[in-house]
């Protein structure tokens, strides 16, 4: 299943210059990497990203990637996927760069598939 990950360029090129991704440091601090689905991606980007520039989303295959993948419930009681461990950039299926909207929210591609888990 795709899942989609949020990632500031500036960290995006230090992975590829290292091999992987470790997350930002809410996922350092929470010790997983927090990730989204296609349902959910939209909602989490209008609450961490807006106004935030050279933002990318990078998208994930759950069953493909080397690290631990588990589905949690979070605070606002919706399951997400978090990822628990690093993601290698070789893992990564597709880097999209986001562009906002005059509010300054992150546009989102349109995803074939919209589906809760």
């Amino acid at each position: 299943m795709n899942i989609y990950r949020l990632c500031l360029r500036t960290d995006w090129e230090k992975a590829l210059n290292s091999g992987f991704y470790e997350g930002a440091e809410l996922d350092k601090q929470d010790g997983f990497i927090h990730a989204s689905t296609a349902e959910l991606i939209e909602d989490t980007a209008r609450k961490y990203a807006r106004g935030i520039e050279d933002m990318l989303l990078l998208v994930l295959d759950s069953d493909q990637l080397a690290s631990e993948v588990k589905w949690e419930k979070a605070s606002n009681g919706k399951i997400y996927p978090h990822i628990y461990g690093s993601i290698q950039v070789d893992e990564v299926l597709e880097r999209i760069e986001l562009k906002m909207d005059a509010a300054g929210y992150q546009i989102m591609p349109v995803f074939s598939e919209k589906k809760a888990i």
